[in-house]
């Protein structure tokens, strides 16, 4: 699906998505699907109002505005990789959602984790505001990417607690049905790394660099380059990039702030 003020430019694995502005259809892309991105859809199809999009928005931006600066990037770069990826590439089905439902605290855990084609690829996003050279910075996010997963798949402690997480957010998402195949799929995921680490596992790395495309623009000649490099590296089994280039961080924040005001 193509939304109003998103381009894209893609390519055997990788995927460029420079969102020019936050058009009406983004938002309303936001309105529709931000409880199912926030609690998974088992919670926000069952009717009860604290899962209604009204709450959720006053619940998001609640725990966002309470955060640091660096925090709050993250926050609203995971939010826009969830609607990007969501809505431009329906191969990869979420298992994970934005925040969590029993803390004031952001989730912890992987960012964001997906189903495709009945295997598990573990996503990591970074984000960042502070942009020089924007082609040097993004791949300086998606190498931070690469870097926690590679932490997190080779440190025996953080990687059962991470497991423990990714299971736990299955079980809020989904019904026992489509549960059993996604438990057992991280289960059988968690012993092949416990043997052979990250080369063991399918990644997504997502930068979300705020930027102004009006600016500069992320080079897809770049992108290629850097994926080229690290399936070559051979650190993980197989390896994808998804880079999304947001103007005007401000209007993101605005908006979540004119919502929540607006159901208060």
């Amino acid at each position: 699906m193509t939304i109003e003020g998103v381009r894209r430019k893609s390519g055997d694995g990788y995927d460029i998505f420079y969102v020019d502005s936050l058009s009406e259809q983004f938002k309303e892309i936001i309105r529709a699907d931000l409880s199912t991105i926030c609690y998974g859809p088992r919670l926000s199809g069952s009717g009860t109002k604290l899962h209604t999009y009204e709450k959720t928005i006053k619940e998001l931006h609640k725990r966002y505005s309470t955060k640091s600066e660096e925090t709050q990037t993250g926050m609203i770069g995971e939010l826009i990789a969830h609607v990007t990826i969501r809505h431009n590439l329906p191969e990869l089905k979420s298992i994970s959602i934005l925040i969590n439902p029993n803390e004031m605290s952001i989730k912890k855990g992987f960012d964001l984790n997906f189903l495709k084609s009945s295997e598990l690829w573990y996503g990591e996003v970074k984000a960042s505001r502070s942009i020089k050279t924007l082609d040097t910075d993004n791949k300086s996010l998606l190498t931070k990417a690469k870097a926690s997963l590679v932490t997190n798949f080779g440190t025996e402690e953080l990687r059962d607690s991470l497991w423990l997480g990714a299971i736990n957010e299955s079980a809020i998402m989904f019904n026992d049905d489509e549960l059993q195949p996604i438990s057992r799929l991280l289960d059988e995921s968690h012993d092949e790394i416990a043997e052979r680490a990250a080369k063991a596992t399918n990644v997504i790395l997502i930068s979300v660099p705020f930027h102004e495309t009006s600016k500069a623009e992320i080079s897809e000649k770049e992108v290629i380059e850097y994926l080229t490099k690290l399936k070559e590296e051979g650190a993980f089994n197989d390896v994808a990039l998804v880079c999304v280039q947001k103007s005007l961080f401000k209007a993101v924040e605005d908006f979540m702030a004119e919502e929540a005001t607006a159901y208060a």
